[in-house]
C-alpha cells in the first residue's frame, strides 16, 4: 500500500515544482530618442524572471535596472546629442538563460542653417 501510494504521489506530481517555461520579452527592440537633453522614451519587460539591465551608454539612464516581473522600462538621454549624426548604444536584459537586446538610437542635432524656414 506504501508503494502505491508513492507512485500515485510522484504521478499526480505532488510537491514538484511546477512546470512553466522561462518567460523574458521585450516590447520593441529599438527605442528612438529626439536629439536633445531629458529626451526620454519608453518598452516594456515582460517576464517571470528576475532581470537585469545593463548598458554601454554612457549618455543614457534606464530605469528601473533590475526586476521580477512585468515593468515599464524609461530610457532617458543624459545629455544632448550636438553631433549631426545619430548615436546609438546598446540595452541589455538578461534573466536566468535568456537575454534580450533593445537598440537606442538618439538623433543627431540638426544644424541651424537646415531648419525650415517656412520660405
Amino acid at each position: 500500500l506504501f508503494a502505491f501510494t508513492a507512485i500515485l504521489l510522484d504521478v499526480a506530481g505532488c510537491g514538484s515544482r511546477p512546470d512553466y517555461d522561462d518567460e523574458l520579452n521585450v516590447s520593441s527592440n529599438r527605442v528612438l530618442l529626439e536629439s536633445q537633453k531629458g529626451a526620454s522614451s519608453d518598452f516594456f519587460v515582460s517576464s517571470n524572471l528576475y532581470w537585469n539591465i545593463s548598458t554601454d551608454g554612457e549618455w543614457l539612464n534606464v530605469s528601473p535596472s533590475s526586476g521580477n516581473s512585468d515593468a515599464k522600462i524609461v530610457v532617458t538621454a543624459l545629455s544632448s546629442n550636438e553631433s549631426p549624426y545619430e548615436r546609438s548604444c546598446t540595452i541589455i536584459i538578461s534573466g536566468g538563460p535568456i537575454q534580450r537586446e533593445v537598440i537606442v538610437i538618439q538623433r543627431g542635432k540638426v544644424p541651424v542653417n537646415d531648419k525650415e524656414d517656412g520660405a
